[in-house]
């Protein structure tokens, strides 16, 4: 399996993602999630998305 990871402008994702749809080689055009996660979520704990158990310590 051959893959690429391709960096490029948040405002020119969705014409490259539509030119590379179109290419014969390319199977899947996956966009990261990157954008959507919160850079300053260092606490899952704090948050509440994550809740310390006996069985973690």
């Amino acid at each position: 399996m051959h893959y690429v990871v391709l960096y490029v402008n948040q405002d020119d994702l969705t014409d490259i993602k539509t030119r590379l749809q179109k290419l014969r080689a390319v199977r899947h055009v996956l966009e990261s999630a990157r954008p959507d996660l919160d850079p300053t979520l260092t606490d899952l704990e704090q948050t509440g998305l994550y809740k310390m158990h006996d069985e973690d310590d």
